[in-house]
């Protein structure tokens, strides 16, 4: 039967495309195409399509790649079919790397990992761990890339035929992050022994030696190879950022530039074609500007891991998805990632949700005069504003959907098309979001576009609400009030026992409007608001004898372990008493080691 001939030539070329013979790989992949278009089996029609994005990606032909990944992703997509849509992450994380796109690559593997969560040993899931690990390294955070090639390591290399990629990744992460190789590294080829000797060079910036440039374009002589010259040198340009920055690095990135060009590979040219114009990218080596006059508070471990992993990330271009309730410090996190990011251009940030609903448009995206009704003149929007600085919208859950594909194309392409232009206009900016809204279940039921959630997402990083951070809670209020005011003993209790819906935003404005209204610099509970000041009365008028003197000695321990940073035995001494009476009375009052975990009996 036709399906039976199809099978079998379908067959015939994925031992082709294994074996590297191409031609004999795409005849018989045609056939099969067209065999299965002929007996419209849909499931086998794109399971073949599939081969012919792994066949035109080796081939070296990344455009025509490209245009059939999108076409398989689309219909995979809107029908569900997660197990499928795994099998092409990996052509869509490579394409990401061969374009220099950190946050589309970042997209990819974090959408591998919401649609793969159930389904842990699916084939493609070594190549998915192997392409995210290679993103890490060029990050830089070698740390990180060497946790996920340990995990690539358990998983074995039946499909993918990517142990050696993973070793030599290995080697070049553990040199990074200075630790020993810890496995054996293969034979390795002429070409790829020069290119790995020349990363000591780079990392001591020194330029690579002949013998390693003449490999790097032995190495780009062939459709497969330049596309690995490409992403070898967008790797180093990450990893050797003070090589790059110096004019010894003109020659390495001339001939990348021409490999990139004759690959078809526009957006890594433009990359390296901006490198030679600036010498170095935005994002590095640039002095970073003064912090905000408040300074940043972080005294609770939840805290200092978000502000942690922001600096990790901070001088990649990774998107970032910041999440939490109104008020938890969703903009400061943001102004340190752009503080930190080096870029030289301005901080704008915009809250979505007051966008007039009709303009949104034109103050997003710009317009040109004429566009509408009162647009008398040519305008920037607030994305070309941000170009060679950082965009922070605050509240993107609120977006329109109509706008929302618009704002993909600027992630995607860096360009921007006024609203009345049909010209596009070039940006380069690095997006940070914000949401207090649950983005990924609005993206699952269709209300926010799943393709922007997952390129806004490349990181996620979530501020707790301050009921749950205690530390942060006592240094706010030593900050707000230092040198201008103290707390009574009654008003720090109901500073300490209100929950603080409205987070850090409401605790600084009663802490100021209680300063202001405080005589002889002593800020009581009458000094309070007053929901604070019902709520702390109804607590004390609601108490036992028993219950209030318990209460007591929660908060004496509390605030103890609070200001000796959970140290049992200062806090001890700090109470007046022994160690083991302080373990005695935690027990016995069920305060954990973290005092925001404690409660009264």
């Amino acid at each position: 039967s036709g399906l039976e001939r199809a099978d079998a030539a379908y067959d015939v070329a994925h031992a082709a495309l294994d074996g590297g013979r191409l031609d004999v790989a795409a005849r018989e992949l045609d056939e099969a195409l067209a065999l299965y278009a002929a007996a419209r089996h849909e499931g086998r029609y794109l399971s073949a399509l599939g081969n012919r994005i792994d066949l035109l990606l080796k081939a070296g032909d990344f455009s025509a790649a490209r245009a059939v990944l999108a076409r398989v992703l689309s219909h995979e997509r809107a029908s569900g079919r997660n197990h499928q849509i795994l099998f092409a992450i990996p052509s869509l994380q490579e394409l990401a790397l061969l374009d220099g796109d950190d946050g589309e690559a970042a997209a990819a593997f974090r959408e591998a990992e919401e649609r793969g969560s159930l389904d842990p040993s699916h084939p493609a899931w070594r190549e998915i761990l192997l392409f995210e690990a290679e993103r890490l390294l060029a990050a830089p955070d070698a740390e990180a890339a060497l946790a996920l090639l340990a995990r690539a390591g358990e998983i074995p290399d039946n499909r993918s035929r990517t142990e050696g990629r993973r070793l030599r990744v290995l080697a070049s992460a553990s040199r990074d992050a200075g630790r020993p190789l810890r496995e054996a590294l293969p034979a390795l080829s002429a070409e790829e022994r020069a290119l790995f000797d020349a990363e000591t060079a780079l990392a001591s910036g020194r330029a690579p030696s002949d013998t390693a440039n003449a490999a790097l374009q032995r190495l780009a002589s062939s459709g497969t190879g330049a596309g690995l010259a490409v992403r070898r040198v967008l790797e180093w340009r990450g990893r050797f950022p003070s090589f790059f920055a110096t004019s010894a690095s003109g020659p390495l990135v001339r001939l990348a530039r021409r490999v990139a060009a004759r690959a078809g590979l526009a957006r890594a040219e433009q990359c390296f074609t901006r490198l030679l114009e600036h010498g170095v990218p935005a994002e590095v080596h640039v002095p970073p500007p003064a912090p905000a006059a408040f300074p940043i508070v972080a005294e609770d471990p939840a805290t200092r891991d978000v502000f942690e992993k922001a600096a990790r990330v901070a001088r990649s271009t990774i998107s970032v998805l910041l999440l939490g309730e109104s008020g938890t410090g969703k903009e400061i996190v943001a102004q340190e990632l752009h503080r930190l990011s080096g870029r030289r251009g301005p901080f704008v940030a915009v809250n979505v949700a007051a966008l007039p609903g009709t303009l949104a448009e034109a103050e997003l995206f710009g317009h040109s005069r004429g566009a509408f009704t009162g647009a008398d003149r040519d305008r920037k929007g607030l994305v070309e504003e941000s170009s060679g600085g950082t965009l922070f919208l605050d509240e993107i859950g609120d977006l329109p959907l109509a706008l929302q594909g618009k704002l993909l194309r600027v992630l995607q392409e860096n360009e921007v098309r006024r609203l009345g232009e049909t010209a596009v206009r070039s940006v380069n900016l690095r997006v940070l979001a914000a949401t207090h809204r649950p983005l990924k279940e609005m993206a699952e039921a269709a209300a926010f576009r799943a393709d922007l959630y997952f390129r806004l997402a490349g990181l996620e990083l979530e501020l707790p609400p301050l009921r749950e951070r205690p530390r942060d809670l006592v240094r706010f209020v030593d900050l707000a009030l230092r040198g201008r005011a103290r707390l009574t003993p009654e008003a720090s209790s109901a500073l300490r026992a209100w929950p603080w819906p409205g987070n850090v935003r409401e605790l600084l404005a009663a802490l100021e409007a209680a300063v202001v209204l405080a005589p002889g610099r002593v800020v009581g509970l009458e000094h309070l608001p007053r929901a604070l000041r019902e709520r702390s009365a109804g607590t004390r008028a609601a108490r036992s004898y028993r219950e209030a003197v318990n209460c007591a000695r929660v908060e004496a321990i509390q605030v103890a372990l609070l200001e000796t940073k959970g140290n049992r035995t200062r806090a001890a001494r700090q109470l007046g008493i022994s160690r083991q009476s302080l373990l005695y009375e935690m027990k016995k009052l069920r305060i954990g080691g973290d005092s925001h975990r404690s409660r009264v009996p």
